[in-house]
C-alpha cells in the first residue's frame, strides 16, 4: 500500500484535484447479502457501500 508519506501524498493530490469514488449503489447493512451479489455479478460500475445510519443512505447521486 505505501508509506503513510505516500498514503498522505496520495490524499493531498485528491483533495487538490477534487477526484471522488465513484458510489454505483448504497444499500442498507440489513441487505447485505443483495450487495454481495452485485459485488459477484460484477453488477457494479463503482463502490458498492453498505450503509449505517440515515446520513450515508443518502448519498448523493447513489443508486438506493
Amino acid at each position: 500500500m505505501g508509506t503513510d508519506e505516500e498514503w498522505r501524498s496520495m490524499l493531498a493530490f485528491m483533495e487538490q484535484h477534487k477526484i471522488v469514488p465513484l458510489v454505483d449503489h448504497v444499500i442498507d447493512f440489513d441487505h447485505y447479502e443483495r450487495a454481495f451479489s452485485i459485488l459477484a455479478q460484477s453488477q457494479q460500475m463503482g463502490k458498492v457501500v453498505l450503509a449505517i445510519g440515515r446520513e450515508i443512505r443518502q448519498a448523493k447521486g447513489a443508486k438506493l
